[in-house]
């Protein structure tokens, strides 16, 4: 069994080294985002529900464009160790009540959300330093209506020219 277990072990050291390998000595000019279908594992880390009344007035509110809508955004404490998890809130300006929350669990230390019009925000959650997920969230209709997995391995090992 360790043998069969150490034989597996370099057998992906030797396919990873290959892929870094082709990737770095690909010139950058060439080097590309590669976009597909959400990954499994960090589908089950996204999770969208309908908002409590779990914002503290003293959050921060982010307007939409023309001010109909706000977000609130609750970060992690990077200071410590992850996992970490960032929270979405999005709630009306003529009701004043959150009504949206969109959950975004462990995930690297980066994270970006930004209104894009009244109804739609981008979000892009980073799973490590090679690996996000853009993502639109359609708070009108209450779901995500764009997820694509970006793998970013060609552009962060190409080779200058």
């Amino acid at each position: 069994m360790r043998v069969m277990s150490r034989s597996l072990t370099l057998l992906v050291l030797l396919c990873t080294g290959f892929v870094v390998g082709q990737a770095q000595d690909q010139p950058c000019r060439l080097a590309k985002v590669q976009y597909s279908t959400p990954r499994e594992q960090f589908l089950k880390n996204i999770k969208l529900s309908a908002a409590g009344s779990d914002v503290s007035p003293s959050f921060r509110h982010e307007d939409s464009p023309q001010a109909t809508r706000w977000m609130v955004r609750i970060d992690p404490d990077y200071m410590k160790s992850g996992p970490w998890n960032t929270t979405l809130i999005i709630g009306d300006r003529a009701t004043g009540a959150p009504f949206l929350k969109a959950e975004f669990l462990d995930h690297g230390n980066t994270f970006g959300a930004q209104w894009l019009n009244e109804n739609l925000i981008w979000i892009q959650v980073w799973w490590g330093r090679i690996a996000s997920s853009d993502i639109i969230l359609d708070v009108e209709k209450k779901q995500f209506i764009y997820n694509q997995f970006a793998q970013y391995g060609e552009v962060t090992f190409c080779k200058e020219e």
